[in-house]
């Protein structure tokens, strides 16, 4: 059972690690910029970071992936249900956010600093929404629909494809972007070249001290924060994985001082079946096979135990690995080698006797 459960449990682990987010996480960067003396030269800051070749894009947010937790219900759109409660995830972001993050978008466009009509701009009050929202909303067209929400009033000019603003431990639900001003934002958002880390931090902190040289620079990758969230499942792992050692370790000991107890114990039987012409292989397998046919009865009791404990476990996932019967195979055949490897020394020890050694014992 622990060797089952250490086995899905690190699956899981890996699956989360691994899983495309709908965003791209690797070489990206944020600063938490709450001070007002940060947010009020943000303009002067993203346009020195953008200078460098190291930078490829810069935008903020109020909050830093992958921890977006702001929600709220009021939502308005044509032909909505006036019974029909929707709690919308919510952000104000600048331009070029879903560019910096790498989102994706699956229709319309991205928040443009140029874009005017005679009815809203992207800095009064349009929106972005995941593909979450758009089904819910189920306008067709959903560009250009009119969204209320947040105090803002205006339309729909773009959905993006849903993301993981969360753990994935939970559905991906919907989610609604708007231009915000600098002083509403709490994180600066940079993506750097892949090329050279070392060369893209460098050019970071050389634009941050000659613009803010009275603030210290603090940053964060959010690869890195992503597997912390992970911390628990990491926990577990570690912890089933050295249980599962130290109970192999008992149960070698335990399997090997009954196998010399039971050769002992049959020191007579032996020696008369090779007097009568039984091969060593012949007595070792006799005796191993004992010890076998009981391992496969414990696994055929792990199993359904395993399996139930890890299925309970894995519920707690929206996202998850499927139980697959592999790993239980693996469990039992790991098992089985083990015992078999720890049984066969005293098995051949036995074996080897002299018969007539055997037949005098007493």
């Amino acid at each position: 059972m622990l060797i089952i459960g250490t086995a899905v449990v690190y699956d899981q682990l890996e699956y989360m690690r691994t899983k495309d987010l709908g965003y791209k996480k690797d070489h990206l960067l944020y600063i938490r910029m709450e001070d007002e003396g940060v947010s009020d030269t943000y303009d002067v800051f993203k346009e020195r970071l953008l200078r460098h070749p190291e930078i490829l894009d810069v935008s903020a947010a109020q909050q830093a992936p992958p921890g977006i937790g702001n929600s709220s219900s009021g939502a308005k759109w044509q032909g909505k249900d006036p019974e029909q409660e929707v709690l919308v995830n919510h952000m104000r972001v600048d331009y070029d956010y879903t560019k910096t993050m790498g989102i994706e978008m699956v229709r319309g466009r991205s928040f443009d600093r140029e874009f005017t009509s005679d009815r809203s701009t992207d800095s009064t009050g349009n929106f972005i929404i995941n593909e979450v929202l758009a089904n819910i909303i189920g306008l067709d067209p959903i560009i250009g629909a009119d969204l209320e929400f947040m105090g803002f009033r205006g339309r729909v000019v773009g959905v993006m494809k849903n993301f993981h603003f969360a753990s994935v431990r939970r559905n991906i639900g919907p989610l609604a972007l708007v231009v915000g001003a600098p002083d509403e934002m709490n994180v600066l958002l940079i993506r750097t070249r892949a090329e050279d880390v070392v060369a893209s931090v460098s050019a970071v902190r050389d634009v941050w001290e000659s613009t803010l040289p009275d603030y210290p620079l603090e940053f964060k990758f959010v690869d890195q924060e992503v597997d912390r969230m992970y911390r628990a499942e990491q926990h577990m792992s570690d912890v089933l994985k050295y249980f599962a050692i130290l109970a192999v370790c008992i149960s070698c000991l335990g399997l090997f001082g009954l196998a010399a107890y039971m050769s002992e114990q049959r020191t007579k039987e032996i020696g008369v079946r090779k007097t009568l012409g039984a091969s060593v292989p012949n007595i070792v397998s006799l005796l191993s096979m004992e010890f076998a046919r009981w391992v496969v009865v414990a696994n055929l009791i792990a199993w359904p135990a395993a399996y139930f404990g890890m299925h309970e476990w894995l519920q707690g996932f929206a996202y998850r690995v499927e139980l697959s019967w592999p790993v239980f195979l693996a469990a039992g055949v790991l098992t089985l080698v083990i015992a078999m490897l720890t049984v066969s020394s005293q098995a051949i020890k036995s074996a080897i006797i002299n018969p007539a050694k055997a037949l005098r014992y007493e």
